[in-house]
């Protein structure tokens, strides 16, 4: 395989949106790429190691020996390629083993955002796509990136469900994009801008009518990936306290969802929430048009499961308001006879101030019998 150093070193100097760089495969991994076989589908996200990438490519299908060899040759030649050219050796390497599906075939046309929070350089990343579908790219001017941005802007007040809404917008977008359409194959790898608004190139993901195996590698500082592999570690075990609340919290939200059979109109926002004084002993203003709670809750700092008759199910967390946030106290209580009688009640306590809230809402000797409560105050 050949992939020139000296193109990719140029390619950096030159600080453009992207290049596509053509990559010589030899006749044999030519062979081993079209004979591999893809029986099974997962990740494989790494840093600065190649550990366990060996057993994650024989389980992808059953394949030779011979094939599986020249395959890790392959991406272990286009890791060290990339690092000697941006002269580090520090990475993040991603391989998606993806299946026939039809969730593409509008596109999702995006830029990606910065992946850590050094800004201050340009940060770009190598793509590529051994076998299938190749990711779609869009070549833009100054005029045709703004107007993406603009069109990035739709919204649909009618559509409540968010799976809906995003099928729209992408619907919607790709009717009206404009610039010119990339055209890639299996020999090409790409580098692009990612995070900055003026450079960072616009693509998507492919129709995925065929199985897939994409390669990507962010080349980056030591310090850089670190970042990466720590925000990684927070955002698992933020998924994980995700899933663990939603479904401790199940019942009681699922009479604040109006296209749940549950809904119940004496749990409307406008009835169950309750604005915490500000400063100057006045009601902190919402509008709860922009409020959609609990869609907009972006996370959970405590919560305590309840039980009918026994005690409220209670959390504490922080939620989106347009562009900002703000903080909350929910608490909701019930007798045995359950949430859709008489005698239940919900609270849904608002603030700007996250010590606000912990000194006028929430109940004294809560924050004394709870010591992550008491770890919030700033």
């Amino acid at each position: 395989m050949k992939f020139s150093e000296n193109d990719i070193i140029s390619y950096i100097d030159s600080q453009k949106s992207y290049q596509v760089f053509n990559i010589d495969y030899t006749k044999k991994e030519i062979n081993s790429i079209k004979n591999f076989n893809i029986d099974k589908f997962g990740d494989y996200n790494s840093y600065n190691t190649l550990n366990n990438l060996e057993q994650f490519i024989k389980n992808i299908g059953k394949n030779s020996s011979d094939d599986i060899v020249t395959i890790i040759d392959i991406i272990k030649k286009l890791l060290d390629t990339i690092l000697k050219s941006y002269k580090t050796d520090s990475y993040w390497i991603a391989i998606r083993i993806q299946s026939k599906t039809t969730f593409f075939d509008i596109p999702r046309w995006h830029c990606d955002g910065f992946y850590h929070s050094n800004r201050n350089k340009l940060q770009t990343k190598f793509i590529t796509t051994l076998k299938g579908p190749t990711t779609l790219v869009l070549e833009t001017t100054k005029e045709e990136k703004d107007y993406f941005y603009k069109l990035q802007e739709y919204k649909d007040k009618s559509i409540l469900d968010e799976s809906e809404l995003d099928i729209e917008k992408r619907k919607y977008i790709s009717e009206n994009i404009r610039g010119k359409k990339i055209n890639l194959s299996i020999n090409n790898g790409v580098i692009f801008v990612a995070g900055d608004k003026d450079k960072c190139l616009i693509h998507s993901e492919p129709k995925h009518e065929d199985n897939r195996f994409f390669i990507s590698i962010l080349p980056a500082t030591k310090e850089e990936i670190n970042e990466i592999v720590e925000r990684s570690k927070n955002a698992s075990k933020n998924f994980d306290k995700f899933n663990k609340f939603y479904k401790a919290f199940k019942y009681p939200i699922s009479f604040l969802n109006k296209e749940n059979k549950n809904y119940d109109e004496r749990y409307q926002l406008k009835n169950i929430i309750t604005m915490v004084f500000n400063k100057n002993m006045k009601n902190e203003h919402i509008n709860i048009k922009y409020f959609d709670f609990p869609k907009n809750i972006s996370e959970v700092y405590w919560y305590e499961e309840g039980e009918n008759d026994v005690r409220p199910w209670q959390f504490i967390g922080k939620v989106r308001y347009k562009n900002k946030f703000k903080y909350v106290y929910y608490i909701a209580n019930t007798d045995y006879t359950g949430f859709d009688c008489v005698n239940s009640e919900m609270k849904l306590y608002v603030s700007k101030s996250l010590n606000r809230l912990l000194r006028k809402a929430i109940p004294s000797d809560l924050i004394k019998t709870h010591k992550e409560i008491q770890e919030l105050k700033i």
